[in-house]
């Protein structure tokens, strides 16, 4: 159920860590949320072209967005936000790059009773 959206400038973070930093934010996510896992879908988005504000700088961007089912308090939606901020400030500190950078994230509800899985074995 978890939806995680990873968008980040191409020289930022590395194809490889892309999915393992999505991995790990599967791990690191499912005791604080309560969920399994196993059941996190994660779309990684690397970016060509990006603009921030005027866009008279060289800036790279990396925006992260974790939609979860509504009833998860304030307290909670915080604390997986932090996790998340934490750990793609890790992610990007092992790269060489050292353009300026602007991390984000959003944790959003996803309306439960909008909201429809269908699975194919």
């Amino acid at each position: 159920m978890p939806q995680i959206t990873i968008e980040f400038s191409h020289e930022v973070i590395a194809v490889e860590d892309s999915r393992r930093l999505a991995f790990d934010l599967h791990a690191i996510l499912a005791p604080v949320l309560d969920t399994d896992h196993d059941i996190f879908k994660t779309r990684l988005a690397r970016l060509e072209d990006v603009v921030i504000g005027p866009g008279s700088s060289d800036e790279a961007m990396v925006h992260v967005e974790l939609g979860v089912l509504t009833g998860r308090s304030p307290a909670i939606k915080a604390q997986a936000a932090d996790l998340i901020l934490e750990r793609v400030q890790a992610c990007v500190e092992r790269r060489e790059s050292r353009r300026p950078l602007q991390m984000t994230v959003e944790v959003r509800d996803m309306d439960a009773a909008a909201y429809r899985k269908a699975t194919r074995a």
